[in-house]
């Protein structure tokens, strides 16, 4: 039974601090039982009672709020209503009163402490942009946090802002054209997102560059229950994967996707053909 005492003291070795910025993503069922009633709101204000408490008051608390039946579905998004389907920590974190939620339709972020406004207010219509949530919590080095997921494939969505910053070739730019809404109300824009095309057995794969970050020390995994508190930092991230993309534009798939020529993004020759050959 994973005690407060114990999650307290693996997020501190993580290097969890007073007044850090954090982006949090979680899957707390592979995390084990905790040490407190059985009820949902208590499992979720254990772990967000804790959390914040190493936060302090000083502390900012993100998480990944994204709504898939926007891109998916064509389901209108609203940022006040449209609940997280991002797991039920960030839905939490969501409804606290002085939260900030990001405008765009898919890949938003909820935010609470004093930076809330500074890193989700405002707008911005590309999803891992510059300007976005991704980009403000880069500029600030935020820590990223994953809770209940470590080394795996998946569990860090910040590393798609880092996709599109590097700018990999299996990556297109897509727009969205079903309403956006704040409260009722409509947000006028063209909300577009960088995401991967569907075709040439493309598979994402986070392993290598978050083994690579634990390997330079760049990144912790502290003990909790089952699983492990995973920790970087977004400077870390983008030192290290500018590295990786450059000896390979692919590192963050399963295999190299399988392009074929006359189609886009591979979309025919370039140069005069000689004997067969490009030139």
């Amino acid at each position: 039974m994973i005690t407060t005492k114990e999650l307290q003291a693996a997020l501190i070795e993580s290097g969890l601090g007073k007044g850090d910025t954090v982006l949090l993503q979680s899957d707390l069922l592979r995390i084990g039982p905790i040490d407190a009633d059985v009820g949902r709101g208590d499992l979720l204000s254990f772990y967000f009672d804790t959390i914040k408490a190493v936060l302090g008051d000083e502390g900012t608390l993100c998480v990944l709020t994204s709504f898939e039946k926007y891109a998916r579905e064509g389901v209108p998004y609203d940022r006040r209503q449209s609940p997280s389907q991002s797991g039920v920590l960030s839905q939490y974190v969501l409804d606290q009163q002085g939260s900030v939620r990001s405008m765009h339709p898919i890949v938003s972020i909820a935010a609470l402490g004093p930076q809330a406004e500074e890193i989700c207010g405002g707008a911005h219509f590309e999803g891992f942009g510059w300007d976005s949530p991704w980009g403000r919590l880069h500029r600030r080095n935020a820590k990223l946090v994953s809770l209940g997921y470590g080394a795996v494939p998946d569990g860090m969505t910040f590393l798609h802002y880092i996709e599109l910053l590097f700018g990999v070739p299996y990556q297109y730019t897509k727009l969205y054209d079903f309403p956006v809404l704040d409260d009722g109300k409509v947000i006028e824009g063209t909300f577009t997102l960088s995401v991967r095309y569907l075709d040439y057995e493309i598979e994402n794969d986070q392993t290598a560059l978050k083994q690579e970050l634990l390997n330079r020390k760049l990144a912790t995994e502290c003990p909790i229950g089952r699983s492990v508190v995973y920790t970087t930092d977004c400077h870390s991230v983008e030192q290290v994967a500018g590295e990786m993309f450059r000896k390979d534009r692919y590192m963050m798939l399963k295999r190299p996707p399988a392009f074929r020529r006359g189609e886009i993004p591979f979309d025919g020759q370039v140069g005069q053909v000689s004997q067969g050959k490009d030139t």
